[in-house]
C-alpha cells in the first residue's frame, strides 16, 4: 500500500505519488486483440459518423497535426486501421507506408484508397533500418504488449533526425473508465501523462479531448479545450508526444 505523507513538501513530490497511485501492475495479462478488431473492422469507422466520434476525432488529429514537424518525407502510419490517418497525411504530401496485424481492417482501408498497405507486427518490423524520415502511430500504441520494445523497433526504422509522433487514449478520465466497459480495449492499457513521458522523453508533450463521452454541448466543449489542456493536461482523454531520433 503506497502510503501519503502527512504533508507533502513539494509540486514534484505530487506528481510521484500521483504517479504511483496510477501505475498499473507489471503481471496483468495481455490478450491478442488481433480477432477482436477483424471482428469489428466493417463497422468501425461508423463511430466517427456521430457527433461525438467526429468532435473527438477532430480535436484528435488537429492535436496530431500540431506535432509534425514537416510535411513531407516517407513515414509510416503504424496500426493504420482502417486508413484514416494514411488519407490525412497522403493529402498533406507525405509518402505514406501504411501497417496493421488485422488483415480485415486492412482490407476495408485498401478499399477506401489506393496506398501501400502491409500486414505486420509492430514488436518486429519488417523494415531495414533508417528506411523512414518519421512514423506516426494514433491509437495503437495502447495494444502493444511490449512498449519499450515497440519504441525501440520504431526508433530501428527511421532514420537519424527523423520523428516518431505518438498518440493513445489516456488514464484517467470519464473516457477511459467508459471504454474499459468495452470488449475492444480488453487488452489496452490506457497510459498517463507521466508514463508517455517517462517513455519517450519527448520533445514535445500535448493532452486534449476533455469533453464528456456524452456532452452535446460540443461548441462549448471546443472552446474550452485550449484552456483545459494548459490547467489539467494530466487528465485529457487523447495525449500525443513528438520524440526526434537521434542515432
Amino acid at each position: 500500500m503506497l502510503r501519503i505523507p502527512y504533508k507533502i513538501q513539494s509540486m514534484s513530490e505530487t506528481l510521484f505519488l500521483f504517479q504511483k497511485l496510477l501505475k498499473r501492475t507489471e503481471d496483468s495479462i495481455i490478450v491478442s486483440s488481433e480477432p477482436i478488431f477483424d471482428s469489428i473492422a466493417e463497422r468501425y469507422d461508423s463511430w466517427y459518423r456521430k457527433p461525438i466520434g467526429r468532435y473527438a476525432d477532430e480535436v484528435e488529429w488537429n492535436c496530431i497535426k500540431g506535432l509534425l514537424p514537416s510535411k513531407k518525407g516517407r513515414i509510416l502510419d503504424l496500426g493504420c486501421g482502417t486508413g484514416l490517418y494514411t488519407e490525412r497525411l497522403m493529402k498533406m504530401g507525405f509518402d505514406v507506408v501504411s501497417l496493421d496485424y488485422s488483415m480485415e481492417m486492412l482490407r476495408v482501408a485498401k478499399g477506401k484508397m489506393d496506398s501501400e498497405f502491409i500486414r505486420g507486427d509492430a514488436m518486429s518490423l519488417p523494415f531495414r533500418d533508417s528506411v523512414f524520415d518519421g512514423i506516426v502511430a494514433v491509437t495503437s500504441f495502447e495494444f502493444f504488449p511490449d512498449p519499450k520494445g515497440a519504441i525501440e523497433e520504431m526508433r530501428r526504422v527511421v532514420k537519424n533526425g527523423g520523428f516518431i509522433v505518438v498518440g493513445v487514449l489516456s488514464r484517467p478520465n470519464l473516457w477511459s473508465w467508459s471504454r474499459r466497459k468495452k470488449e475492444l480495449y480488453s487488452s489496452a492499457h490506457f497510459y498517463t501523462y507521466f508514463e508517455m513521458r517517462e517513455l519517450f522523453r519527448p520533445e514535445k508533450i500535448v493532452a486534449c479531448l476533455y469533453a464528456h463521452p456524452k456532452a452535446k454541448r460540443l461548441g462549448f466543449w471546443k472552446r474550452m479545450e485550449p484552456i483545459l489542456s494548459k490547467i489539467f493536461p494530466f487528465f485529457g482523454a487523447f495525449i500525443a508526444i513528438l520524440s526526434k531520433v537521434e542515432k
